[in-house]
């Protein structure tokens, strides 16, 4: 990706020390202040001079993606695996029919008119240019990796990286044809966003339209009954939108 702010490297290098293992990363002070809270001083004088800065709380993987964000306007997303043949055909016979549920975001006549509202924040189209890490052992994190991105993002007061960070998580849960065997990993991200994190509130909304689109399959899954569980709220929101919007 071609560096869209330039003017970032007549700034300071901060030091930055990521992760638990405090991984050493040397970013421009500018381009941290894209995603940093409270902002460093914007004048390259000796008060930025060789600054420390800890990032213990951020893993490695979200502190990439800001720093992409903050010198390109965009980041690298993980690819997801190719579908296998029959996976879109496999669950044809639903109890619910999602068509009548036409008030969902993941509704194929909601979801284009989101993403428009989404790009209205963003500094630039998205790129979806793939990272070099390639397909991960466990699937949830080509999702948590965006939800963990927006979280920082929330807490930095960064709309624009929030709005870049829920439009790659929305396109790759669009993009997934749920069977119940992936279930499990839709599940940890349901987790970590609904009871390990804060400044969620619309991530949150986009998770439970989400699961209202995918209830059927999502119900055969021990581990998500079990969170619900631990939600009775978010329980009552999921059959209660079902309710209204003529499914059941």
């Amino acid at each position: 990706m071609a560096c869209s702010t330039p003017g970032f490297f007549s700034s300071e290098i901060a030091t930055c020390l990521v992760g638990s293992d405090g991984t050493p990363f040397h970013v421009h002070v500018k381009a941290l202040n894209k995603f940093l809270k409270p902002r460093l001083s914007d004048d390259s004088g000796a008060e930025t001079k060789g600054v420390t800065l800890d990032f213990q709380d951020v893993d490695e993987t979200t502190f990439k993606h800001c720093c992409e964000y903050a010198y390109t306007g965009d980041y690298s997303v993980i690819p997801a695996p190719a579908e296998e043949n029959g996976d879109i055909d496999q669950l044809k016979e639903r109890l619910f029919n999602r068509d009548n549920l036409t008030c969902n975001l993941f509704h194929p006549r909601i979801l284009p008119h989101f993403y428009n509202i989404l790009q209205k924040y963003l500094d630039k189209p998205p790129m979806f240019q793939s990272s070099s890490t390639g397909v991960p052992d466990d699937l949830s994190e080509i999702y948590l990796c965006h939800a963990r991105t927006y979280r920082h993002a929330s807490r930095s007061d960064c709309p624009a990286l929030c709005g870049l960070s829920l439009y790659y998580l929305t396109k790759a849960l669009e993009s997934l044809v749920l069977r119940p065997d992936q279930v499990k990993y839709i599940v940890k991200l349901f987790c970590f966003v609904f009871e390990e994190s804060e400044f969620m509130d619309n991530l949150q909304h986009i998770l439970c339209e989400y699961m209202v689109w995918n209830l059927e399959v999502l119900m055969q899954d021990s581990g998500f009954l079990d969170f619900l569980d631990r939600t009775p709220e978010l329980e009552r929101m999921v059959f209660r939108r079902m309710w209204t919007w003529g499914t059941i």
